[in-house]
């Protein structure tokens, strides 16, 4: 069994239902989510029909445990729970096992136990089992192999139903010639599907896609409007790439204001590439004025996640501080260990 459940296939967030309670005020009826006390009351009584014997809530009570109270003994007790509502045909409990046998938890990892789990009910059209087949096809398949092909094939099902993370994945098939021949218009369809649904790791592809020379229906314009559009939904990729265009002036005027912004995001959701571009800032005095302190706490944050471009250029930063700076900086790395918190830190937002 291995150490850690493979997080490839994730656990969907679990959530409490909400309510409906009447607004006397307004003399309507409103959803809104259940106080803390009506919470553990649901839970109680979800534990207590699942001691039942009830296949949906064992379901819904393993999904709780294996998201909120993972441990080697509460993931068999949800295994357990799974089986039963499985063999009690309930769809829920069906998936969960299913995700059970691809993630290793509460069991060994048994990844063709899994798709023969998920299969019955993906035929019958359940979207997130689908999304499970993909990614477990997909999975170390060769690009030509039938794994490959059977991916695509549900990632187009469940990208046609309203998937949108499946929509892009079809996408990246087409793009890349994985289960089928390279085809960018296909690609470009199913991108654009999940891009206008709101992935925006589909509308930031999407833009490369439009960019791309070899496309024949390329766009730049186009490309322009939707990696903004990822950017703006939180890609960081997107966001990096906008920052260096507005840094550089590629396609419309200079704004070191915006490239600082955009880039210093990117920084904040954890690309190693922004941190290293902001310290070449710091450190030229370039869009940002000279601090050469600041510099080196965000190169050391880079070289610390495995940029190889900032482990080769700390030496000689290193070299131009004193020994009690570069003390210092570590200290900095060690106090704010989140990326987030140690770029608003030491670039507070009303000074971009």
């Amino acid at each position: 069994m291995p150490k850690r459940p493979d997080d490839t296939f994730p656990v969907p967030p679990w959530e409490v239902n909400s309510s409906h309670v009447v607004d006397l005020l307004g003399g309507r009826v409103r959803a809104r989510p259940l106080s803390g006390e009506e919470a553990l009351k649901a839970l109680e009584t979800l534990q207590k029909d699942a001691k039942a014997g009830d296949p949906e809530a064992l379901a819904r009570w393993g999904h709780y445990l294996i998201a909120h109270l993972p441990s080697n003994l509460t993931n068999r007790e949800a295994l357990l729970g799974f089986k039963t509502s499985h063999k009690k045909g309930c769809d829920a409990g069906t998936f969960f096992l299913g995700l059970m046998f691809l993630r290793g938890q509460g069991t060994a990892q048994q990844k063709e136990k899994g798709i023969e789990t998920l299969l019955p009910i993906a035929f019958k059209g359940h979207v997130n089992a689908q999304a499970l087949l993909v990614k477990a096809y997909a999975q170390d398949a060769d690009p030509e192999s039938d794994e490959a092909h059977q991916a695509l094939y549900w990632a187009r099902l469940a990208g046609a139903a309203g998937e949108p993370t499946c929509a892009r994945e079809a996408g990246l098939f087409y793009r890349d010639g994985f289960g089928t021949k390279p085809d960018l218009v296909a690609a470009q369809t199913w991108l654009s599907l999940g891009a206008k649904a709101g992935d925006c790791i589909a509308q930031y592809e999407l833009a490369r896609l439009l960019e791309d020379r070899h496309n024949p229906a390329r766009d730049p314009q186009e490309a322009k409007r939707w990696q903004r559009e990822a950017a703006l939904n939180g890609d960081v990729n997107a966001q990096y790439r906008l920052g260096l265009a507005c840094w550089a002036g590629r396609g419309e005027t200079v704004d070191l204001r915006q490239a600082v912004r955009w880039i210093a995001r990117s920084a904040e959701g954890g690309d190693t590439r922004a941190l290293v571009t902001l310290a070449g800032f710091y450190q030229t005095g370039n869009a940002l004025p000279l601090d050469r302190f600041k510099a080196l706490v965000l190169l050391k944050a880079a070289a610390k996640r495995g940029d190889v471009t900032a482990k080769a250029g700390l030496p000689v930063l290193k070299a131009m501080l004193t020994y009690r700076e570069n003390r210092q900086a570590s200290k900095v790395l060690q106090h704010y260990p989140d990326l987030k918190a140690l770029v608003e830190t030491l670039l507070p937002r009303n000074e971009r």
